[in-house]
């Protein structure tokens, strides 16, 4: 067993066994560990109505296999004789590795508390969005916080001389990311002001769809075609967004011609029968019928009505049963809607 004293980087291949077998046992160990409690919280999750089980399971949920590996190796590490610049190396990187898996183990307990409230939240939309803004920046200022934390322990800067140098700095800094840094205030200002929550029906330019994700640089609308459109917060608050949240009832003018040749006794008739055939409508609202205008080879009426929906398929559906209607009609009483014809007189 003498080959055991041999050694490679100053350590005997003996201490190498017993780093890696500490290495081992601790990856092993704690992933056993996680599987047995988080195979038992949720049981328990799934029994009980307490808000601490569920959050517990998240936190071993977002324990990540990187962060298990390298506490192994630094455990390992710790059996062998390393020089003093490589040690203080390995500690200030086990801060680093704590405050990242710290970060996430915060942000998931955000991300739950989040879902959680949206989904008892789910018909409240400006709730909805509220909820999402906490999430958002409430991960924003964690990860601030353990940024500041990781420079002051890994650095040895205090946080007043950190604070002083982020302040020179921060001209230079401002000019680079003031891209970003626009988005990042463009999204606070619609948190804030709230032209639009998720979930409501925005149109900019030409591009419509529901509000699916408000972000710290970008918002995501899905349009009706089933695709994902992405703005930027800036492009947003810039533009004219048409919301159709408040949208209760939709205002729609019908235009119709009649033939010419059509009886007197007839065109009096017409207001009366659009009048009812859009009463009849379920969640419609006649407003008028009128002879607007003479046309070239045509009667016109002008018919009004309101349909009571925001909703943009009944409306189109309600649209096309009146009109169905009106054809239908009009074929019962042989009314005639034109449409320009030329006719051709040959010289014999």
């Amino acid at each position: 067993m003498d080959f055991l004293k041999n050694e490679i980087l100053g350590n005997s291949l003996l201490n190498w066994g017993k780093a890696g077998l500490i290495l081992l046992i601790f990856v092993v160990g704690v992933k056993i560990l996680i599987h047995i409690v988080a195979g038992k919280l949720k049981k328990i999750s799934g029994k009980t109505r307490n808000l601490w089980d569920d959050v517990l399971l998240n936190i071993f949920e977002q324990t990540k296999q990187i962060t298990v590996w390298l506490l192994g190796l630094y455990l390992a590490l710790k059996v062998l004789a390393v020089p003093v610049e490589v040690n203080s190396f390995i500690d200030k990187g086990l801060i680093i590795v704590l405050a990242v898996q710290s970060g996430f183990w915060l942000g998931g307990v955000i991300n739950y508390y989040v879902e959680r409230r949206g989904e008892q939240n789910t018909g409240d939309k400006k709730e909805k969005t509220t909820i999402h803004a906490f999430g958002l920046f409430g991960k924003i200022l964690v990860w601030m916080i353990l940024a500041l934390v990781v420079v002051q322990n890994v650095t040895g800067m205090k946080l007043d001389a950190l604070i002083t140098s982020l302040g020179i700095g921060g001209i230079a800094i401002g000019l680079a990311v003031q891209n970003i840094l626009k988005d990042i205030f463009a999204s606070l200002s619609i948190f804030l002001d709230k032209p639009f929550l998720v979930g409501d029906y925005i149109v900019l330019d030409d591009i419509g769809g529901t509000v699916q994700n408000i972000g710290i640089k970008s918002t995501r609308i899905k349009t009706l075609l089933g695709e994902e459109v992405i703005f930027s917060n800036s492009d947003l608050l810039e533009g004219r967004v048409h919301n159709y949240r408040k949208l209760e009832r939709r205002r729609e003018i019908m235009n119709i011609g009649v033939s010419t040749a059509t009886s007197y006794q007839t065109l009096t008739e017409l207001p009366a029968l659009f009048k009812e055939i859009i009463s009849s409508q379920p969640s419609v609202t006649f407003g008028r019928a009128h002879l607007s205008a003479f046309g070239d080879f045509t009667y016109n009426y002008e018919i009004e009505y309101y349909i009571e929906s925001a909703d943009y398929a009944f409306y189109m559906d309600t649209k096309q049963t009146i009109h169905l209607e009106v054809i239908r009609r009009f074929n019962e009483k042989h009314i005639v809607m034109p449409y320009p014809t030329q006719a051709i007189v040959m010289d014999q």
